[in-house]
């Protein structure tokens, strides 16, 4: 996966009195990365002011749902 957005600091301290800090991540966008593989892209069209149409499935072994077992599982 790739993640793009802003690294945040969030400083803190406990009812103990102890400083706490921790960084956490402000998300943009996030995807799959194609580091080992491809993929076909495609950008989908925007319509004016008709509401939200959802993109087609893409016709790829990925999107593909995996198919049902047809044995019981034995425990």
């Amino acid at each position: 996966m790739i993640v793009s957005g802003r690294l945040r600091l969030s400083r803190w301290e406990t009812p103990e009195g102890e400083k706490r800090s921790a960084y956490g991540l402000e998300v943009d966008e996030i995807g799959p990365s194609l580091k080992f593989t491809t993929a076909k892209v495609v950008k989908t069209s925007r319509n004016k002011g008709e509401g939200f149409n959802p993109p087609e499935p893409p016709n790829d072994a990925w999107s593909t749902p995996p198919q049902q077992a047809k044995e019981e599982v034995p425990f």
